[in-house]
């Protein structure tokens, strides 16, 4: 079984040549965090890959999480950021995946992150070009799960990934229409969900029961197979709500209506044939 953390943030060493934008939240802190650090972590806890999404604040510089790509081949993939606006960006994304280790797209569809697009137009644009490549890519989409419903009915061979179930930002509570929205999301069948973020939002100790109810309800609506697992470590690391074990014990043990080879896929099986990355 090949685990994979879909979901972590690098923080590289602030140099010039990597512009960052002042006005994002980094909720990674100020000390830089690379594979020195959670190689470690990850060996520890039986993680054999992760896929690194560059921090927004980044703006669309992947050259830091290409270079930890380089740097452990066959340890970490890259869901880039883009400018999804910008003009020249359709034509890019033909050639998108020949990057080493590039595996797809990440990008907000948020309330905010909508408000950062040149115009409604241009990010059509981008829709329709990753729908033609079949690129994967994962969106941050609290608060916007309406949105996505309409962005896939519009793009329906869009592969979407969709960040942390969907929930609220995570210190915002969730509320019942939660569940209703991922009801009408599960009618497009190459969307699917990252169980991630979990631990971060329970207010109890492992196994985070009072979450058990989330993810039960995300297993039955998608079914196992459109379920992937992540952190979204740094994010959660200051948090201290869970140690990065106890997050994945979360599906190799602790979900209960979870079978073993359902563990299996949701831990790793899942995100290797979604993002097309061949296994060991």
């Amino acid at each position: 079984m090949t685990v994979v953390d879909t979901q972590i943030h690098f923080r590289p060493v602030d140099e010039p040549g990597r512009p960052t934008d002042p006005t994002m939240h980094t909720g990674l802190g100020d000390e830089p965090f690379g594979p020195e650090r959670f190689l470690p972590m990850m060996d520890g806890c039986g993680v054999d890959r992760a896929v690194i999404t560059p921090p927004g604040f980044l703006q669309a510089n992947n050259a830091y999480a290409l270079e930890c790509v380089a740097e452990h081949p066959g340890r970490f993939g890259v869901m880039g950021l883009v400018d999804p606006t910008a003009g020249e960006t359709p034509a890019r994304l033909a050639g998108w995946r020949s990057q080493p280790g590039m595996l797809g797209l990440r990008g907000s569809v948020t309330e905010l992150g909508r408000a950062r697009w040149s115009s409604e137009e241009a990010a059509e644009r981008f829709w329709a070009a990753c729908a033609e490549q079949r690129l994967p890519v994962a969106v941050m989409a609290a608060g916007a799960l309406d949105y996505v419903d309409e962005l896939v009915a519009r793009h329906p061979s869009l592969r979407l990934s969709v960040d942390h179930l969907g929930l609220p930002r995570i210190d915002s509570p969730w509320s019942e229409a939660w569940f209703s929205e991922i009801e009408a999301l599960a009618r497009h069948p190459d969307l699917v969900l990252k169980l991630s973020t979990l631990p971060a939002r329970s207010r109890e100790p492992y196994p985070f029961s009072d979450t058990h109810p989330l993810a039960r309800h995300a297993y039955e609506t998608f079914g196992p197979e459109r379920l992937m697992w992540g952190t979204d470590h740094t994010q959660t690391l200051g948090r201290e709500r869970a140690t990065y074990c106890e997050e994945v014990r979360l599906v190799s043990e602790g979900l209960g209506f979870l079978n073993g080879s359902e563990r299996e896929a949701i831990l790793g099986g899942n995100a290797l044939r979604y993002l097309d990355w061949p296994g060991d």
